[in-house]
């Protein structure tokens, strides 16, 4: 498994089971919600250049807001087929002439293959936004989740992944609270990275979506984060963290 930091936000690629995937990639100009006036968010350190990217097959986006599905990045991209969880798919399919792939839910049963790899999505336990998925990629019996903005699972979706091995969680660590009207608790910070933890014995955790960007806007300013200290993940001896502050790829 070869895996890289493409920004220092959520942007990956993945490289596993004959499969070549970008995951996220939000690497030109600035996340815009909306209006500018509303939220507006540049990162703090700026993004490998895309002509320097590792080869990809395929995009994979997670969620449909712009921080994960950047509408400026993707039509810079080579026309590859993107992949993504229906909320991605329904957004892009008026708005991308690449070929667009659905996944699967992980509670179906159903994969997407690709190669060795298989690719699934886990749905949160909530109907109205903000709605973050997980994605599930399974090669044989090993597996990484990617949970960019925590999640919660259910006990339906822990028996479709307990026969599985979980090599690598990605999570935040940040705790990102705005008021209840608009989206309340976006990112639930290290409660529930630790209690993922718990759930699926990683042996191996990354952190994303942690990177301190440059806001402006209305969420900037209503928004209240707590950052994680990354010398004190390093030292907690019940996490197998594995500290990435570098676009350099690494070998798991």
């Amino acid at each position: 498994m070869r895996i890289q930091r493409l920004n220092m936000d959520t942007s990956w690629s993945l490289h596993w089971g004959g499969a070549k995937l970008l995951i996220d990639p939000w690497l030109v100009g600035p996340e815009v919600d909306g209006f500018r006036w509303f939220n507006e968010q540049h990162h703090a350190q700026d993004p490998i250049p895309i002509e320097d990217l590792p080869e990809y097959d395929a995009i994979l986006v997670s969620q449909s807001y712009e921080d994960h599905c950047h509408l400026k990045t993707l039509g810079k991209l080579e026309p590859k087929p993107i992949l993504g969880p229906p909320k991605v798919y329904h957004r892009l399919k008026s708005k991308q002439t690449n070929e667009l792939a659905l996944l699967p839910d992980g509670l179906t049963g159903s994969w997407y293959q690709m190669g060795d790899l298989n690719i699934a999505y886990l749905a949160p336990n909530r109907k109205v936004d903000p709605i973050y998925h997980a994605i599930l990629f399974a090669v044989g019996s090993e597996a990484i989740f990617y949970a960019s903005h925590g999640f919660t699972l259910q006990p339906e979706q822990l028996e479709v992944i307990k026969e599985l091995n979980i090599k690598l969680l990605i999570t935040t660590f940040t705790h990102f609270k705005l008021p209840g009207l608009m989206g309340g608790e976006v990112n639930p910070g290290l409660p529930n990275a630790m209690k993922l933890v718990e759930l699926l014995s990683p042996e191996y955790v990354l952190n994303t979506h942690d990177e301190q960007k440059i806001g402006k806007g209305l969420v900037s300013k209503l928004a209240k984060v707590t950052y994680p200290n990354l010398d004190e993940l390093d030292a907690n001896v019940n996490l197998p963290f594995v500290r990435t502050e570098h676009y350099n790829p690494i070998q798991l």
